[in-house]
């Protein structure tokens, strides 16, 4: 029961984190919307059309758009990580040759071939 909490808890925040509230609101706008707008019209088409053609927002698309422009802004405002410093200018360079050489398991000179041999002879196709 305990690891089911933690897994619920951890999903909750992944998907909160990812905006994922947003979406649910925004769902549970247009739900409303449409059934308002079928039931005023009289038509679940005009319902449908009125609902999302973006010029007939509810109180709570407006709180939603609203909500998500300040929570942009204060991401925005946030202060970002320099992760150039992390960055290494130069590649790193791994000798893997001297560890193949050492190595008391795998001879240096099967470990990295410096060529792959050509077969003897080459193979025949069949053309039909």
């Amino acid at each position: 029961m305990r690891l089911w909490t933690i897994k619920a808890l951890v999903t909750l925040a992944v998907f909160t984190s990812m905006g994922g509230h947003w979406a649910v609101l925004q769902g549970i706008a247009w739900t409303g919307m449409l059934l308002e707008y079928s039931v005023e019209d009289g038509s679940l088409l005009k319902g449908v059309s009125k609902t999302f053609d973006g010029e007939h927002p509810c109180k709570m698309c407006l709180s939603i758009t609203e909500g998500q422009q300040e929570e942009s802004k204060d991401q925005e405002a946030a202060p970002k990580l320099a992760f150039d410093k992390f960055v290494l200018s130069k590649p790193a360079i791994i000798p893997i040759r001297s560890f193949a050489r050492t190595s008391r398991h795998i001879p240096s000179d099967t470990a990295f071939p410096s060529a792959f041999p050509e077969p003897s002879a080459p193979v025949p196709l069949k053309v039909s």
